[in-house]
């Protein structure tokens, strides 16, 4: 069950985040201003994105070529154990180790997603996507009316808002301060409180920092003050040493 909710929550943190990155109108000049990586860059992350496929489905193969660098460096051989199995098509348990056909599961995984387009396309090919302008209530569209990353985390503070604590506020200018009806321009500011920070670390530092400015009275940069310590400090020692019977 935590596996499932931190999956899901990962999910929701990766789309809201592009949604907030690529999505609606720029928010500055260097954003409407940007295009396309050339073909290099874009070779550069497939290959990256392709290595990581292969790794992930042939592991196997990969760490033997591995062991063979290895061996060729350190002149020695290196334990096989045996990492995945190709006899069956799913789990497998042989010699206390656990194996998974990932080469099978990933022709399974990529039968369904055929599937899924092949019938998505069945279905829904006749149908267009039109592009129309943005519904603005009568107000002309700026990058500030965009949504931000707080309003895309709202659902989920609003979920958990047992354990989290948000404070918002709402300021309104009005055209004329007798009349309430001709708003110039509205804003709401929404934070939320760190509840670690407020309980837990500012509480501790609040101490040390009293603590600390009490030393500072000790330790206050004089070098005579900083003999007379040394001093003080040996005239105690000789007359414990003194006082102190001889054992």
């Amino acid at each position: 069950m935590a596996l499932a909710l931190t999956g899901g929550l990962a999910a929701a943190c990766f789309v809201k985040a592009f949604g907030v990155t690529f999505l609606a109108r720029p928010r500055s000049r260097e954003a409407s201003e940007a295009h396309d990586s050339s073909l290099l860059m874009n070779l550069a992350m497939g290959s990256l994105a392709f290595a990581a496929l292969f790794l992930g489905v042939y592991g196997a193969a990969a760490t033997r070529l591995f062991v063979r660098i290895a061996e060729s460096v350190n002149q020695s051989s290196i334990a096989q154990i045996p990492i995945m199995s190709f006899g069956n098509m799913g789990f497998t348990v042989r010699n206390g180790f656990a194996g998974l056909n990932m080469p099978a599961l990933f022709l399974l995984l990529s039968f369904f997603l055929l599937a899924t387009w092949l019938i998505m396309r069945a279905v829904l090919g006749k149908q267009r996507i039109s592009k129309k302008i943005t519904w603005d209530c009568g107000f002309p569209l700026t990058p500030r009316m965009e949504i931000t990353s707080t309003a895309f985390a709202y659902s989920l503070m609003t979920i958990f808002r047992p354990i989290l604590t948000y404070a918002d506020s709402t300021k309104t200018v009005y055209q004329d301060p007798n009349l309430r009806h001709f708003v110039s321009s509205q804003s709401v500011h929404l934070h939320l409180v760190d509840m670690y920070m407020k309980y837990f670390y500012f509480p501790i530092a609040r101490v040390f920092c009293s603590i600390a400015r009490q030393m500072s009275r000790i330790q206050n940069g004089y070098i005579n003050l900083y003999i007379l310590y040394v001093l003080v400090t040996l005239v105690a020692l000789l007359a414990w040493a003194l006082i102190l019977p001889q054992s």
